[in-house]
């Protein structure tokens, strides 16, 4: 908490002279709130750095503000509210020509959509994030997207569409060497094999993603590889 007061007295005494200097004090100590799960006080500070961004007319500083607070009250379930603040991220973000910013508001706005069940709205976004990812040449944005998509086909019960994503995420996560995203993948083409009864393909994803698991020390999602292994196989029998 100290800190946290020295940074602020810091901030007031730039605010006149340095307000860009203030904003970024209250954008910085925003993240650590957020980041410790402490959303309120986040939220608190992130408004407040917008505020002064947009005094400032910075609006590259606003688009990243409005960015912060929506994944904050996407934490806190305030999804109508976080949709308004990633929408306001991609309208500036499209005005200014940022395509980075542009395909994160698409990533945030997708998220938010798929959380409330709104699969096509979310697939628009998503499609917008992979075409901009590969614009960029960003291939683990392009993975990200695929596997996203493929979660809202799932959701929307088109498995075949969903497998080709899911695939397409595994592939592109082995050409990186990004074994949590071939593991993920693993796992999401195991889940679909398994919807369509397809529990040997299931049961050979579910081990791979088991594996990786095992590879990278993470405990919970192997206590999930194993529950899924377990399951296909009461199916397969």
């Amino acid at each position: 908490m100290a800190l946290e007061h020295a940074a602020l007295a810091l901030a007031q005494d730039l605010r006149g002279s340095h307000p860009d200097m203030a904003g970024a004090i209250h954008g910085a100590l925003g993240r650590g709130f957020a980041g410790v799960g402490q959303y309120a006080r986040a939220l608190e500070l992130h408004a407040e750095d917008k505020a002064i961004n947009e005094e400032l007319g910075d609006h590259a500083a606003v688009a990243e503000a409005c960015a912060n607070l929506g994944v904050c009250y996407e934490k806190t379930g305030e999804c109508s509210r976080a949709l308004a603040l990633h929408a306001e991220h991609k309208a500036i973000s499209e005005a200014l020509g940022d395509r980075a910013g542009l395909a994160t508001a698409c990533s945030n706005l997708g998220n938010c959509y798929f959380r409330t069940g709104e699969y096509a709205r979310a697939l628009e976004l998503y499609a917008e994030l992979k075409a901009i990812s590969e614009e960029l040449g960003d291939r683990p944005g392009v993975a990200k997207a695929c596997g996203n998509l493929g979660g809202c086909y799932e959701g929307m019960v088109q498995y075949a569409r969903a497998l080709e994503l899911h695939a397409e995420h595994k592939a592109i996560s082995e050409e990186l060497g990004d074994r949590k995203g071939v593991a993920a993948a693993c796992g999401n083409l195991g889940n679909c094999y398994h919807r369509t009864g397809q529990y040997a393909q299931a049961l050979e994803l579910y081990a791979e993603a088991r594996a990786i698991f095992e590879e990278l020390g993470d405990r919970a999602s192997l206590a999930k590889a194993y529950t899924n292994l377990g399951l296909t196989l009461e199916k397969s029998v």
